[in-house]
């Protein structure tokens, strides 16, 4: 007959399971649950595959980077390229553009645009109703008071239209009392007693026949 009483059977019991945990606990090679480690408390697990996913993902962003930085590097040198040669060859074409092939067809040319700016400028700028002359310096011979008066009364018939400038100048002068335009160049007469001396930018000389002597005078 078993003598022990319930308490003592109890202890036994009680007993008995804490060795089997203690075995438990002291196996050797025995694993600890996944996110239990000394000295953290339970619950607290450390998410090791999210962690290598977004090292992964940010690996591939890397990659992605560079491979684009890569290629911007080529295509900014291939423009690099162009450009230098592109460059080259625009100077050269230019250069050739410049180069007079005729160079006295060339000045010919200025020289038309020149005379053709000057005329418009003199036309536009110059009243063609005011007097246009100033006496000049005395030539040669005695000049009687009446010679100059009759000079004077014909040369109020006179008015400079333009100037065509160029190497070889000419001289537009309208004459009221015919109501005719004489395009002059220098040494030509525009009757027996008057003669183109100068042609300036702005003004010609006449030289007039007094027949007793010449005389100049100035047109503007």
């Amino acid at each position: 007959m078993d003598k022990q009483t319930s308490d003592e059977r109890l202890l036994k019991i009680i007993e008995g399971t804490n060795e089997s945990r203690r075995a438990q606990v002291n196996i050797p090679g025995a694993k600890k649950p996944l996110g239990q480690a000394v000295g953290h408390p339970m619950g607290m697990k450390f998410n090791l595959a999210g962690l290598k996913s977004i090292f992964k993902d940010l690996k591939f962003n890397l990659a992605k980077i560079n491979t684009a930085l890569i290629g911007l590097g080529f295509f900014l040198t291939l423009i690099f390229i162009y450009t230098l040669f592109s460059a080259s060859a625009i100077s050269k074409s230019n250069a050739a553009y410049f180069i007079p092939a005729d160079s006295a067809a060339i000045e010919k040319f200025i020289s038309a645009g020149e005379a053709q700016g000057l005329m418009r400028k003199n036309i536009g700028t110059e009243s063609l109703r005011r007097d246009f002359f100033l006496p000049a310096n005395l030539k040669v011979g005695s000049i009687t008071a009446q010679d100059s008066a009759d000079v004077l009364k014909e040369l109020k018939d006179f008015k400079l239209v333009g100037i065509i400038w160029s190497r070889n100048p000419e001289v537009m002068i309208e004459n009221a009392k015919d109501s005719r335009t004489y395009t002059l160049k220098k040494g030509e007469s525009l009757n027996e007693q008057f003669k183109i001396k100068e042609i300036s930018r702005n003004s010609t000389i006449l030289e007039v026949n007094l027949g007793s002597g010449t005389r100049e005078y100035e047109l503007r």
